[in-house]
């Protein structure tokens, strides 16, 4: 129940976070959703070697939203970090989501 940020807005801010044509719900939707990930499995071998520690789903949105937002990878990471719209864009709905790392 803590971790969800939307069991901790207000009123109004509960209203715009869950609306469905708000940027972050429709990029989520759009493009997040639309990901398919088996596309990117020939790039990784089998096995526990090679694999992103990350969802690629995650790794293409937060290129693309990077691209977007016209900012660096350490600011694009800080907005998925901190920013509650771009971690919903992401799919990322609880705070305790964990992000890729800049590292990835």
């Amino acid at each position: 129940m803590f971790t969800a940020p939307s069991m901790q807005l207000g009123k109004r801010a509960f209203k715009k976070y869950t609306y469905p044509k708000a940027w972050h719900n429709q990029f989520f939707k759009l493009v997040t959703l639309k990901i398919a990930e088996d596309t990117f499995a020939p790039l990784f071998k089998q096995g526990n070697m090679g694999a992103p520690n990350a969802s690629i789903r995650a790794l293409v949105a937060m290129s693309i939203l990077k691209e977007g937002f016209g900012c660096s990878d350490e600011d694009l990471f800080e907005k998925c970090e901190f920013d509650l719209l771009t971690r919903m864009a992401l799919g990322l709905e609880m705070l305790d989501d964990v992000t890729p790392s800049l590292d990835t």
